[in-house]
């Protein structure tokens, strides 16, 4: 049985955001807690990456209220620099973000590959499979120990392999007690993945609804 918690390890209430005068969200209202995977579907141009920029503090909103100590976005199809190793992708985070010395970037560094299965340490981008490089992209993202993960539609450069790989990652993590939110627009990776699940319509988050 996975770990979950009542206590909201994120909240966002009345998130408004405009772009000139298009209204991008038009108050969303969402909450995601310890151990669940909160899938929000959406077709391209409905604001999802808008939301997880703004959850993760890279845009601001034009009203509204983010309760979240640390996020940790993924974003699309990974963005691991091509001409460093899978281990000095992941301390690169460490070192830049959190002031980290060699010895300790390292450490933690290992430590989070070995929470999504990669032992390749030594690999180059290039030389690891899509699914390989997306589940590093999230070791990056969970070595500065965020509160929530926020992935950004992980798997659409991804084969069906590459996507069953994210899949099991995202399940073992969310078992962990990871509190997660993915935005995509593939129905199918959402049924498979979720234990709740939205759709931003209009701005305007809707028909949320829990995953036996």
């Amino acid at each position: 049985m996975g770990v979950t918690s009542t206590r909201p390890m994120l909240e966002v209430r009345g998130l408004v955001v405009t772009r000139g005068s298009r209204a991008v969200l038009r108050g969303v209202d969402c909450g995601v807690c310890a151990g669940e995977r909160l899938v929000i579907l959406g077709d391209n141009g409905s604001g999802k990456s808008t939301l997880l920029r703004v959850i993760a503090g890279l845009d601001a909103p034009d009203r509204g209220e983010i309760r979240c100590a640390r996020a940790g976005l993924v974003l699309q199809q990974g963005g691991l620099f091509p001409h460093l190793s899978v281990l000095r992708n992941v301390e690169l985070a460490l070192r830049v973000v959190r002031g980290l010395g060699a010895e300790d970037s390292a450490r933690h560094a290992r430590a989070a590959l070995g929470r999504v299965s990669i032992d390749r340490h030594d690999a180059m981008p290039h030389e690891l499979s899509g699914g390989q490089q997306q589940r590093v992209a999230i070791a990056r993202a969970l070595a500065l120990e965020p509160e929530v993960l926020l992935l950004d539609e992980p798997t659409s450069a991804l084969d069906a392999t590459a996507t069953a790989e994210v899949e099991r990652t995202l399940r073992e993590l969310g078992s962990a007690g990871m509190a997660i939110v993915v935005v995509t627009h593939d129905l199918g990776f959402a049924e498979r993945v979720a234990t709740r699940r939205a759709r931003l319509v209009d701005g305007v988050l809707r028909e949320v609804s829990a995953v036996a």
